[in-house]
């Protein structure tokens, strides 16, 4: 939480194995929608969707929060599903 207070960002994630979004299909994501990201095999990381193919990132404790390209080879590859959208 300490990087995303430095960046003036304050977002909160309530995440509870998908269950609390409704699917929602990468042609319609819009801004504010959850991106779930599989990582080693699990999903163990989620992402905030801005537009435009971005989202923004907020690694490990004490790291920086950053925007990136859901273009990316890393991210694109690890996206589990287009998106969900808090119901």
């Amino acid at each position: 939480m300490r990087s995303v207070c430095r960046t003036g960002l304050v977002l909160v994630l309530l995440v509870s194995a998908c269950s609390g979004t409704m699917p929602v299909s990468s042609s319609d994501m819009q801004a504010g929608d959850v991106l779930f990201f599989s990582i080693e095999g699990k999903m163990s990381h989620v992402g905030l969707y801005l537009g435009d193919g971005r989202f923004v990132h907020a690694p490990s404790t004490g790291k920086t929060v950053s925007v990136e390209s859901l273009s990316s080879a890393f991210y694109r590859d690890a996206l589990i599903r287009g998106a969900g959208r808090p119901r």
